[in-house]
């Protein structure tokens, strides 16, 4: 064939024009090129990282995937998507005829109703017609169990193949409210549905993952989703043996999970009285403060997170974020997060643990010095928007610069004391403020960097309104709630 008489980087580069398609079809005509288009890096490129959505479609198109002994000794990446089918803005537009049109003008947005054409409701009414049909087929293969018994299928293909192991699983969610284009959950106003879904989803690729005994060294879940955390109470896989999944899970260095408060059965509080404390973030329980020290304290709201944390006995790399919800007749502060930082870092095993990112946690001074005691090897340490609820900043940040912890990184950005600290060095302030205040963010790279002392102030005054302020509230909302 006079193409593979062509230079080799000519021929890459004329290559990587084509679609995967075209190359796979291209691999057919002949021998050499089929051994050609199997070195060439576009193609190993394209079998790296494999993005699967948690369906029918998308399981089977993944076992077929791993069957090939080719493509599956590519494969180091892949992302398991759980579907939503959310027919929500669909209906309303059907019952009403109308629909919002939002135009945004940088922090300013501005919506008009108008009156939706007969023609694009009728096509309206078939797509969401289809989205009742794809709903349907997803909830039976759920309740089949079918999609455990794929998913396992394709991750068996990976265990037996030559490779034997992949680099990373992430757990990532997305929401159709038509046929065609997949939205993120930021899209979904029901914020409960998704918790549910992604407490599924986790629960179904762990039993898969543990099922198939593939050696995986890093998993992600849901930390790259917007709004999309698992309830702390749903994490506990008690339908799995501690040691089976220790067998699993040893082999894994880096573990990063979004989570959030735990989840209440609407039906158990439905009818109670409302409360007078009733905010906009739930529509649909109110819970008195009495019943809610019940709740907080229960024991499954822990175990799952310390049972994961035990199992994991090679753990390098740890990012943990917290998404904070709210509760109707619980005020904030009384839901006290940060009872769980204090009981999974008192129960967890962290010797092997080098970096440690935390992010939009509550804590209390005592649970952080009890990490930096139980991480001996930790090199790297990420604080991110972390909330002191007891004691002061200055014992732990003394010890994170002291020559016994060995640090050679640290950022930390948006700590709060009694309200938001600052620290004083290189930087400017995120936003004005009526009282003079310095940087919220300080990073030091270096062991010799790290040894300085860190010089804190506790913010007072309150920000200006600023679009700097506006856009920092948002972000804050968006990243750690509540919805």
């Amino acid at each position: 064939m006079i193409f593979l008489n062509l230079p080799v980087e000519l021929a890459e580069h004329t290559l990587s024009y084509l679609d995967l398609g075209d190359v796979l079809n291209l691999r057919l005509t002949c021998q050499a090129m089929n051994i050609f288009t199997s070195t060439h890096s576009e193609f190993k490129t394209c079998f790296a990282t494999k993005r699967i959505e948690l369906t029918r479609k998308g399981l089977e198109r993944f076992v077929s995937l791993t069957k090939n002994n080719l493509i599956v000794n590519l494969l180091r990446d892949i992302i398991l998507v759980v579907v939503i089918y959310d027919q929500t803005v669909s209906e309303e537009i059907l019952k009403s005829k109308k629909k919002r049109v939002v135009e945004h003008n940088g922090p300013i947005s501005m919506s008009t109703t108008v009156t939706v054409p007969d023609d694009e409701l009728k096509i309206l009414q078939e797509d969401f017609e289809q989205l009742l049909q794809l709903d349907a087929d997803l909830k039976q293969l759920r309740e089949s169990q079918t999609d455990l018994e794929l998913l396992k299928h394709g991750l068996c293909n990976i265990q037996t193949s030559h490779n034997g192991r992949l680099q990373s699983i992430s757990l990532q969610a997305g929401t159709y409210q038509n046929t065609t284009e997949q939205l993120t959950t930021q899209s979904i106003r029901d914020w409960k549905r998704v918790w549910d879904e992604a407490s599924y989803g986790y629960n179904l690729a762990l039993t898969a993952l543990v099922q198939s005994t593939l050696p995986v060294s890093k998993l992600d879940c849901f930390t790259n989703v917007y709004r999309c955390s698992i309830p702390c109470n749903t994490l506990s896989l008690e339908h799995i043996e501690p040691s089976v999944l220790q067998n699993t899970l040893q082999h894994l260095s880096s573990f990063h999970i979004s989570m959030a408060n735990r989840s209440v059965d609407r039906e158990q509080f439905r009818d109670l009285p409302r409360s007078t404390a009733r905010n906009n973030y739930d529509d649909d329980i109110t819970i008195d403060p009495e019943t809610w020290t019940i709740l907080r304290t229960s024991d499954d709201n822990f175990t799952g997170m310390i049972s994961l944390l035990q199992a994991m006995s090679s753990l390098e790399e740890l990012y943990w974020h917290w998404y904070g919800t709210t509760i109707h007749g619980v005020s904030y502060n009384e839901i006290q997060h940060e009872i769980m930082f204090q009981r999974v870092i008192n129960a967890a095993v962290l010797k092997s643990l080098k970096s440690c990112i935390l992010a939009g946690l509550y804590v209390h001074e005592d649970d952080l010095l009890t990490l930096l005691d139980k991480a001996p090897e930790l090199r790297r340490l990420d604080l991110r928007d972390i909330m002191l609820r007891g004691g002061t900043w200055r014992r732990f940040l003394d010890m994170c610069c002291s020559a016994e912890k060995q640090l050679d990184f640290i950022y930390l950005d948006d700590l709060w004391e009694s309200s938001m600290i600052w620290f004083e060095g290189p930087g400017k302030p995120k936003m004005p403020r009526i009282t003079p205040w310095g940087p919220s963010t300080l990073c030091r790279d270096g062991r010799e960097e790290v040894r300085r002392p860190i010089v804190y102030h506790v913010a007072t005054g309150r920000p200006l309104g600023s679009p700097q302020a506006y856009n920092w509230r948002q972000r804050r909302r968006l990243e750690y709630g509540p919805p």
